[in-house]
C-alpha cells in the first residue's frame, strides 16, 4: 500500500506490541520517520530488537541468494551485472543492520 508518507515524521502510540507496533512497521515500510511510544521501555527496546533480527535475517537471505544467482552467471560466462547490484546492495543493506544491532547490545 502506497500512502505517500515517505520522508514523513509519523508519531505512534501504544507502539510497543500489537496493532501500535504493526501500524509502525507499516510506516517504516513506507519510508516515513517513526517515533514510537509506550509505557514501558523494556518492552519497545525488546520489540526493536526484534525486528532488527528478523531483518538481518531477511538480508542475509537476499545476500546469499544474490551470490548464488551471481556465481551461476559467472560459471556460464556472464558478468552478471544485475546479480552484482543485487548481491551489492544486500550485503550494504545487512552492513547496515549489523551497525544497528551492534549499537543496540552497547
Amino acid at each position: 500500500m502506497e500512502l505517500g508518507l515517505a520522508g514523513k515524521a509519523v508519531v505512534v502510540t501504544g507502539g510497543s506490541r500489537g496493532i501500535g507496533l504493526e501500524t509502525a512497521r507499516l510506516f517504516a515500510r513506507e519510508g516515513s520517520r517513526v517515533l514510537i511510544a509506550a509505557r514501558r521501555e523494556s518492552a519497545l527496546a525488546e520489540a526493536a530488537a526484534k525486528d532488527v533480527a528478523a531483518r538481518k535475517k531477511d538480508a542475509d537471505k537476499a545476500a546469499a541468494a544474490a551470490e548464488a544467482a551471481r556465481d551461476a552467471a559467472a560459471s556460464a560466462g556472464d558478468k552478471a551485472s544485475a546479480a552484482q547490484v543485487a548481491a551489492d546492495a544486500a550485503a550494504a543493506e545487512k552492513q547496515r543492520l549489523d551497525r544497528i544491532a551492534r549499537e543496540k547490545a552497547d
